[in-house]
């Protein structure tokens, strides 16, 4: 996982993509996680969005 904002993003987001590595977005999540100082606990209503995306992460990561 990546985090950047404005040239940076796009930057992470075309590396990613000229590496093969899926890429989503979702706006709303992002402007929560963002606001989130580093190490500082997920709210507990982003649990099942962030569980989602990290299973999702564990399955590709799986595959041969």
């Amino acid at each position: 996982m990546a985090k950047g904002a404005g040239t940076v993003a796009d930057k992470i987001v075309e590396m990613a993509q000229a590496s093969g590595i899926p890429v989503t977005e979702d706006r709303q999540l992002i402007e929560i996680l963002s606001a989130l100082d580093l190490y500082q606990e997920i709210p507990y209503d982003l649990y099942k969005a962030v569980a989602e995306i990290l299973a999702f992460v564990y399955s590709i990561s799986k595959k041969p």
